[in-house]
């Protein structure tokens, strides 16, 4: 299970992650990998697209917050594809991404700074921005190296410690102190 967890925007890579499905669908490679899409914006017509054409697209829409977490830890895998350019932005920290790594999922990221803050090879797979094609093959790597993929899983499991919440108390407090 590989979701696109966001608002429904190019923005935020949901044109790529739509033309990576079709991609891959297109290649009947197997229909062992189920795609999920949660989120509402202006590409919301692109989701509902797919979901009508293919039957490993689902289509969720809008979802409480206090229900994306358990959909989350149910998944396997989510993309995080926001784009990071000097004219749209996109070089913050993810809360999206942050909340894949606590849920235990596996991640796949444009490799860019935005996600390059915390994540490298050993611990997501990091694709070149809009590189559809690459996207494609990191789906099909998933299918047939599951051991590498738990590795990368495990690895990114071990960011979690650096953002959780007793971390951030000591760093507040480190900082007040600090500032006296």
């Amino acid at each position: 299970k590989i979701a696109f967890i966001g608002r429904l925007e190019k923005i935020k890579g949901f044109d790529s992650f739509c033309c990576s499905i079709e991609i891959f669908n297109k290649m009947s490679i197997c229909n062992l990998i189920e795609f999920y899409i949660i989120g509402y914006g202006s590409l919301e017509k692109d989701a509902i697209s797919l979901q009508n054409k293919y039957e490993n697209v689902h289509y969720l829409g809008k979802m409480n917050n206090k229900d994306i977490y358990t959909f989350i830890s149910a998944i396997d895998c989510s993309v995080n594809l926001t784009i990071c350019t000097e004219t749209m932005g996109g070089a913050g920290l993810s809360n999206s991404l942050l909340e894949s790594i606590f849920s235990n999922n596996l991640i796949i990221a444009w490799n860019t700074v935005n996600f390059n803050q915390i994540l490298n090879d050993e611990s997501a797979f990091l694709v070149p921005q809009n590189d559809i094609d690459s996207l494609v093959d990191v789906y099909k790597f998933i299918l047939n190296n599951r051991d590498d993929c738990k590795k990368k899983r495990k690895k990114a499991e071990s960011i979690v410690q650096e953002f959780d919440f007793e971390h951030h108390m000591l760093n507040f407090s480190n900082f007040v102190i600090g500032n006296k």
